[in-house]
């Protein structure tokens, strides 16, 4: 595998390769339009890019091509095959993609990372924007809802857990709480030492 060249010190503290700071601005703009008063734990934008980060990697490790290129079609097949994917990614995806914060070479290096010399085209790349928009969009306003329910006005690691275990179904599930919980932890160890 290909050495990794994190963007800035969040990432190189978390070991996630999608960019933290646009993630943190994705949230900022849904807490915005959905939460009042919402707050945010340095934490909870790297644990939502540890989340997003872990199902692309699912998702680009079960598109298998003899080619190194990843199609729209190899990655929408493995969304229609793949039981807990189909569960978690609706076909109504498409209509949260208001705020859109493109991660073009954040994409591609976990896609370099999971199959070396693997090309994304264009369609495939855009697929997964919207699929990026869509996760982010559904967690963040569960997270919120929740806070409402609680009585609390920041978003944090925890709630992330709880919004990942009503959201996203099964093993998917346990991966993604075990990588969020991963990233929290080593950026915890690196900077509260």
């Amino acid at each position: 595998m290909k050495p990794i060249t994190p963007q800035n010190k969040l990432n190189t503290n978390s070991g996630v390769t999608l960019d933290i700071n646009r993630t943190r601005k994705q949230i900022v703009k849904l807490c915005e339009e959905y939460g009042e008063n919402t707050k945010i734990n340095k934490c909870f934008p790297i644990a939502l890019a540890a989340v997003i980060e872990y199902i692309y990697a699912e998702l680009f490790t079960l598109t298998s091509t003899k080619s190194n290129n990843i199609t729209l079609i190899s990655i929408k097949n493995v969304i229609k095959c793949d039981e807990e994917l189909r569960r978690y990614i609706f076909c109504d995806f498409f209509s949260h993609t208001q705020n859109r914060i493109y991660q073009d070479g954040n994409i591609m290096k976990v896609c370099m990372i999971v199959k070396e010399n693997a090309k994304l085209n264009k369609k495939s790349l855009l697929f997964m924007h919207y699929l990026s928009n869509y996760m982010c969009y559904g967690l963040v306003v569960a997270c919120i809802k929740l806070l409402s329910y609680s009585g609390k006005n920041t978003l944090t690691p925890k709630e992330l857990k709880y919004a990942i275990s009503i959201t996203i179904p099964g093993e998917l599930k346990k991966h993604a709480i075990s990588e969020m919980t991963k990233a929290v932890t080593k950026y915890k160890c690196v900077n509260f030492k």
